[in-house]
C-alpha cells in the first residue's frame, strides 16, 4: 500500500505539540526555503546477495500542499543461502524538514527490515537521527517465539526479549501485499504487523471502496481505487489510500491536526526537488483557540467546557489528582484543574521502581546528571525544598530555547543545556530521581501566553507524601496553575510506550476543539 505510515504521521504530530509556553512572543513566520539533504548511500548487498533483484520507489511528502519531504523504498529479494530461505529486504528512507516557531527541524528515519515471502519479520535495524540530538538506533532479531531488541540511546544500549507471534507480519508486507494479492471493490484485507519505530504490534484493515476518478497532486486524473487504511494504535486517525488496477499505491492523504499530509509516488527528480515549506509551520498551525485567560499561572484552580467533535471527550483527558473530569455529553466534558503547592517540607516516599530509577531517557545515575544535582542543590535539604530549587535550576540552565530539537534524553539535555519544553521536563525528571524523589512526565495543553490559544506542553510531576505534585521547569514559577489540561502521564520506563506514543490522545485536539473558560479562582 502507499507509504502513508501511522507512526511518521503521529511523530510529526507530537513534534507540533511540544514546545509552547515558553514563548512569551511567537515570532513572525517568514518565507523561506530549506533545501532537503541528498538520500543516504541504499543498504548494500554483500557479495552472495549480488545476484538480488531490485526495485525503487520514491514518494513526496505534502503537508498542506507544502513540499515537507520525501520517503525512498527500495526492495531486494535475496536468493537462499545455507539455512537462509529467500527473503525479501526493504530498505525505507525518510527526510523531512519543517518548521517550529520558524526554526527548521530535520527527521532523518532509515529502516531496514528482511522478511521471508509470506510476509514474516526476520529482522529490523532502525535509526532515526533529529538535529541536533544524538541518533537513536534500534535492532530487532526474531529467534524461534522471541523478538529480542536492542535499543541505543544517547549511547547507552539497553536489550529486551518479548514472546514473539510468527504470524505478525513485516512493516514492509503492508507495501506489497496489496499487489500480490489484489483487493476488489467491497473487500476488506485484515493482518498484524510490527511497526519498529513504535516498538509495538497493531492491527492494520485495509477497507476497499470502488475505483472513481481521482485528482492527483500533480494536477493529473487517475482511475483508481479508494481503500479506508486504519491501524489499532490510531483507530480514530484512518488514511484514505488509493491503488490503481494492479494494486500498485499512488497516493495516500490523512487529516493531521486539522492539516492534510499527503504521500504521492513520484519521480526521484521529482523527490529530491527542493523542500518549500514557506508558511508550513506546525506549530503556529496547530495551536487551539479557547476562551481568553488574563495571567492563567497564577490561577488556584479554573474549570473549562470543552467540546471535541466526533470524539470520546472523556477518553482524553487524565481524570484524578490534581484534575477532575466530568462528562456533559460524548464529545463535551468540563475539567477542572487544581492547582497543588509544592510542599514545604517532605521525606523520603516510597514508589513503584519505574518512578525511582535510571531509564533510557531519564538517566538519573549519568556523571553529569549527578554534577548539575550537586550543583543545584544541598544534601541538607528537606525533598519539597530540593523540589522547588531543581524546577527553577532547569528553567534557568536551559538557557538555549531550540524548537530543532525533537525529543532528547535527559542525559543529552544535562550535556547540551538546550531545547524545548520536553527537554526541561525529562531533565527536572532525572535531577529529581538522582535527588530521591520519585518523578514522571506529563503531556497536555497549556495556555500561550497573550494569546487565547492552546498548544501542547510537556511539564514534570513529583510524588510527595500527599500525592503527585506538578513541576514546570519552563516557566519556574513553583509549581503550575489552572492553566494545564493533562492528556496523559508516563515513567518513561524502559517498558512503557515510546514518548510519541504519549502524545496521542493530542492528535484528537484540532482546531475544530472548542475550549471555554467557565470558572476562574485565584
Amino acid at each position: 500500500m502507499p507509504r502513508l505510515r501511522r507512526s511518521i504521521l503521529l511523530f510529526v504530530a507530537s513534534l507540533a505539540f511540544l514546545p509552547i509556553a515558553w514563548s512569551q512572543d511567537l515570532p513572525v513566520i517568514r518565507p523561506g526555503a530549506t533545501k532537503s539533504s541528498q538520500p543516504q548511500t541504499p543498504v548494500k548487498a554483500s557479495d552472495d546477495e549480488s545476484q538480488a533483484e531490485s526495485d525503487e520507489h520514491w514518494q513526496v511528502i505534502l503537508i498542506d500542499d507544502e513540499r515537507a519531504g520525501y520517503v525512498r523504498t527500495r526492495t531486494e529479494t535475496l536468493p537462499a543461502k545455507g539455512d537462509l530461505p529467500e527473503r525479501i529486504r526493504t530498505n525505507t528512507e525518510t527526510k523531512m524538514t519543517v518548521k517550529r516557531f520558524g526554526q527548521a527541524l530535520s527527521i532523518d528515519m532509515d529502516l531496514v527490515t528482511t522478511e521471508n515471502l509470506d510476509g514474516e519479520m526476520l529482522s529490523y535495524e532502525f535509526e532515526m537521527g533529529t538535529s541536533p540530538t544524538s541518533t537513536t538506533k534500534s535492532v530487532g532479531t526474531v529467534s524461534g517465539k522471541n523478538l529480542t531488541v536492542k535499543t541505543t540511546i544517547a549511547g547507552t544500549t539497553h536489550e529486551k526479549t518479548t514472546a514473539w507471534d510468527s504470524t505478525i507480519k513485516s512493516p514492509a508486507y503492508q507495501e506489497r501485499v496489496m499487489r500480490e494479492e489484489g483487493l476488489k471493490p467491497g473487500e476488506t484485507k485484515t493482518f498484524r504487523t510490527f511497526v519498529p519505530e513504535l516498538n509495538v504490534t497493531t492491527d492494520i484493515s485495509v477497507a476497499a471502496d470502488d475505483f472513481r476518478d481521482v485528482k492527483l497532486p500533480n494536477g493529473t486524473t487517475r482511475r483508481l481505487l479508494k481503500t479506508k487504511v486504519t491501524q489499532a494504535i490510531l483507530p480514530t486517525a484512518p488514511i484514505t489510500a488509493y491503488f490503481d488496477e494492479k494494486g500498485v499505491g499512488v497516493l495516500a492523504e490523512s487529516q493531521m491536526l486539522g492539516m492534510k499530509m499527503r504521500y504521492f509516488d513520484v519521480s526521484k527528480a521529482e523527490a529530491l526537488q527542493e523542500i518549500a515549506g514557506a508558511e508550513l509551520d506546525l506549530a503556529v498551525n496547530t495551536l487551539i483557540p479557547a476562551s481568553p485567560l488574563n495571567d492563567p499561572h497564577a490561577t488556584k484552580e479554573v474549570t473549562y467546557r470543552i467540546h471535541v467533535p466526533g470524539e470520546d471527550a472523556k477518553s482524553l483527558f487524565v481524570d484524578g489528582g490534581t484534575q477532575r473530569v466530568k462528562v456533559i455529553d460524548r464529545e463535551t466534558v468540563e475539567v477542572t484543574v487544581t492547582s497543588k503547592p509544592i510542599p514545604r517540607t517532605g521525606g523520603k516516599v516510597k514508589a513503584d521502581a519505574e518512578f525511582t530509577g535510571p531509564t533510557q531517557l531519564l538517566q538519573s545515575n549519568d556523571a553529569k546528571i549527578k554534577e548539575h544535582l550537586r550543583r543545584a542543590v544541598s544534601p541538607d535539604r528537606n525533598e519539597g525544598e530540593a523540589a522547588r530549587v531543581l524546577e527553577k535550576y532547569v528553567h534557568e540552565k536551559l538557557d538555549k530555547k531550540n524548537f530543532s530539537t525533537a525529543f532528547a534524553s535527559a542525559a543529552e539535555v544535562a550535556d547540551k543545556l538546550e531545547g524545548d519544553c520536553s527537554e526541561h521536563a525529562v531533565l527536572l525528571a532525572a535531577l529529581l530521581r538522582a535527588r530521591g524523589i520519585p518523578s514522571r512526565i506529563a503531556v497536555g495543553i497549556v495556555y500561550v501566553p497573550g494569546q487565547a490559544k492552546m498548544g501542547g506542553h510537556m511539564w514534570t510531576e513529583a510524588l510527595f507524601a500527599d500525592g503527585w505534585v506538578p513541576l514546570d521547569a519552563t516557566l519556574g514559577r513553583g509549581g503550575i496553575g489552572g492553566a494545564h489540561l493533562k492528556v496523559a502521564e508516563s515513567s518513561l520506563s524502559n517498558d512503557a510506550p515510546l514518548p510519541v506514543m504519549t502524545f496521542a490522545p493530542l492528535l484528537s485536539l484540532g482546531p475544530d476543539t472548542q475550549i471555554e473558560v467557565l470558572k476562574v479562582e485565584r
